[in-house]
């Protein structure tokens, strides 16, 4: 039962997001850039349906905005308080060109929702990093070096990493799924349910909660203790 509940509101998200897409408009006009001067930022809050891009600049906060004439100046962007907030003034459909490029020193946070797809394109290295994926955004990141990763993955977002990390606590619900065989861990504290799926790289100690129909491939021979409930699978490398 509580799968096809799990199922039924992946639905409800994709059919508002499809419906969202059917009131939108549509990239027109010349491929033209954009330049904006932002304050030196920690968070990051997208909402939207375009590519954003992380580079790593400390001496020259900024966003590039590359997308067609008309989307341009679609977004609604804040940089208050420490933190930078993107949005959409009309959605946009099918968007095959429309990046927004953030050049900013080390990021600390990123929530992201709807359709933005996240590209990390320089190393990100921070004592603590967030990241909370929803609805059917994605980010992949190939250099993470932190103490602390915190991660919540839910509806259909999906999110892969590469690094180190001494700790990393993973929440994945949902359809989510949670990719980092690269990512090397010390220790790990994961918590699976509806019928999300992992893959992580543990050197030490993994403890946790699987349930529902959820699938985690441990890369390791960590010390376990973790609790498998329902149909869940837990497979070692």
């Amino acid at each position: 039962m509580k799968k096809l509940l799990v199922h039924y509101s992946i639905l409800c998200i994709l059919s508002i997001v499809l419906l969202s897409c059917s009131r939108s408009i549509k990239g027109e006009g010349e491929v033209t850039t954009k330049e904006l001067k932002i304050s030196p930022v920690k968070e990051i809050l997208a909402n939207g349906s375009y590519r954003l891009i992380y580079l790593y600049d400390s001496n020259n906060p900024r966003i590039v905005i590359e997308s067609y004439k008309n989307l341009i100046d679609n977004l609604k962007i804040d940089d208050s308080k420490g933190k930078l907030t993107i949005s959409e003034i009309d959605n946009v459909k099918d968007p095959d060109l429309y990046n927004v490029y953030v050049y900013n020193p080390q990021i600390e946070t990123f929530d992201i929702h709807d359709l933005v797809n996240v590209d990390i394109n320089s190393q990100l290295r921070v004592s603590k990093l967030s990241i909370n994926l929803n609805d059917v955004s994605k980010l992949i990141a190939n250099t993470v070096i932190t103490d602390e990763l915190n991660v919540n993955v839910s509806d259909v977002s999906k999110i892969n990493l590469k690094g180190t990390s001494n700790t990393l606590h993973l929440n994945a619900s949902d359809t989510s799924d949670f990719t980092a065989p690269f990512l090397e861990v010390s220790e790990a504290n994961v918590e699976l349910s509806d019928v999300a799926t992992a893959e992580i790289n543990v050197k030490s100690k993994l403890v946790g909660r699987i349930s529902d129909n959820t699938k985690i491939t441990v890369i390791g021979n960590p010390a376990k203790n973790i609790q498998q409930k329902d149909l869940a699978v837990i497979n070692f490398k």
